[in-house]
């Protein structure tokens, strides 16, 4: 079992792209954890105002508040350089839209954003029905034209995790969704990561590449970080909760680093210091991961980019929206949508 900051997992702690790499964010939590409702000090623990308070996404049929010591509960909490999430049941009538849970949610925006590179988070996630951690970018300007998903993964199903780009692609919206078979994740820690690039975007798990895809052409804009732990509620897509113990999503650190496209680097968390470059590992080196940690039976080898499958449906924009557990913002629904499904099985 791997610890929080430890190689057992067969790959680096900088997992990711076998190239030159610029840290331009890097919160390691060695010194606790600096937090703000609106983000002023350190992260913001509540989503930007989507026209509700950013407490929940209610598009989404979720069951928690997304609460901070502001409002009356700290879901945060530090130990040996570790952040936890946590999620707890809530008594009736404490939170104060109703909701039957209580958990936490943490962003960059207005500290940092940027325009293309790899982004990427260590952590475990916790198992259980209806619980939903995600890590996933934004548009810095609050407009709602792209969706950079890293993982979100369904608590029921550990050794799932799910990666998805949304953006505008010409005249139509194209979700590309990507189901990724892996080792137990709620048993021990992993390094999800992405390579955001200007033509090309590309998922990694423990360093591994996963898939491939197109970039969208309206993903080309300053993104901000969010990691947060959701809770389903009913006709959620993880469904609803059925667990009445505390569940937490626990994070060694959370890293973005430039790459030869990337540009619009800002925020006062940003690191701007030369001191960051450095050479990132080589992927699938010679501490490559045993057999033994992978589920046999392969869809596709782990280092394809090919998908094993893929089927493009037409899907209306509400549909495609809660299935994959995004909310709108701004974009036309005169647009046509396209729904494409990459099954991904590492081996």
């Amino acid at each position: 079992m791997s610890t929080p900051n430890s190689s057992t997992d067969g790959t680096p702690d900088t997992d990711g792209p076998g190239f030159k790499l610029h840290l331009t964010f890097d919160d390691e939590f060695t010194n606790g954890f600096q937090s703000s409702p609106d983000g002023s000090v350190g992260w913001m623990t509540k989503l930007p105002d989507w026209g509700d308070d950013g407490r929940t996404l209610w598009g989404n049929h979720e069951a928690q508040y997304y609460s901070d010591p502001s409002v009356g509960e700290n879901p945060f909490s530090v130990s040996h350089g570790v952040l936890s999430i946590t999620a707890t049941p809530a008594a009736p009538g404490t939170t104060p839209e109703g909701q039957a849970y209580r958990s936490g949610a943490i962003t960059t925006f207005g500290s940092f954003a940027q325009t293309y590179g790899y982004f990427a988070v260590r952590a475990e996630l916790p198992a259980g029905q209806g619980l939903w951690p995600a890590f996933w970018l934004l548009p810095a300007n609050n407009v709602y034209s792209s969706e950079l998903d890293v993982f979100e993964q369904l608590g029921n199903d550990p050794n799932t995790i799910y990666s998805t780009t949304h953006g505008e692609t010409g005249p139509n919206w194209v979700v590309n969704f990507n189901p990724i078979h892996v080792p137990n994740v709620s048993t021990s820690f992993h390094t999800y990561g992405v390579d955001w690039e200007p033509t090309t975007t590309t998922f990694y798990f423990d360093g591994h590449k996963t898939v491939s895809v197109p970039t969208p052409g309206s993903l080309n804009s300053p993104m901000y970080m969010i990691l947060n732990l959701a809770v389903g509620g009913q006709g959620s897509w993880p469904g609803a909760d059925t667990s009445t113990a505390p569940a937490s999503m626990k994070i060694a650190w959370v890293r973005a680093y430039a790459t030869a496209a990337t540009r619009d680097v800002s925020g006062s968390a940003a690191i701007t210091s030369t001191s960051g470059l450095s050479a990132a590992p080589t992927l699938n080196g010679a501490a490559a991961l045993s057999a033994s940690d992978w589920t046999a039976g392969s869809l596709t080898a782990a280092h394809s980019t090919a998908a094993s499958a893929s089927t493009k449906v037409t899907t209306s924009t509400e549909h495609a929206l809660s299935t994959l557990a995004i909310q709108p913002h701004a974009h036309s629904t005169s647009q046509s949508h396209a729904f494409v499904l990459n099954l991904q099985h590492m081996t």
